[in-house]
């Protein structure tokens, strides 16, 4: 993400206040940040945190979905799709993709 964001590990290691050693042991996965430094670190990149973590393939940040124009009707799908149980929200996927192709 750093290099997608055209950061060095010493401009990032600016921008959260750290050195930029403690980048590299992120990056290599010898240590973690500090909580605080997580936030800004998702913050600076302008991902969630679940997607830093891995834990989704959703970057969007709460505050980006928030920003987005969506209209009537998609935020009525959103609503219909989030009670789908997780093999129909599957289904649906699949159904709407092979519209879109």
């Amino acid at each position: 993400m750093r290099e997608e964001k055209n950061l060095t590990q010493e401009n990032l290691s600016t921008k959260l206040g750290i050195t930029q050693k403690s980048i590299s042991l992120y990056e290599n996965g010898e240590n973690l940040p500090s909580i605080e430094t997580f936030i800004k670190l998702c913050d600076i990149l302008n991902v969630s945190a679940d997607y830093l973590l891995d834990r989704t393939d959703i970057r969007y940040t709460a505050k980006e979905v928030t920003n987005l124009s969506l209209s009537s009707e998609e935020l009525e799908l959103i609503e219909y799709f989030r009670k789908l149980s997780p093999m129909k929200k599957v289904k649906a996927l699949g159904l709407v993709i092979g519209m879109t192709e």
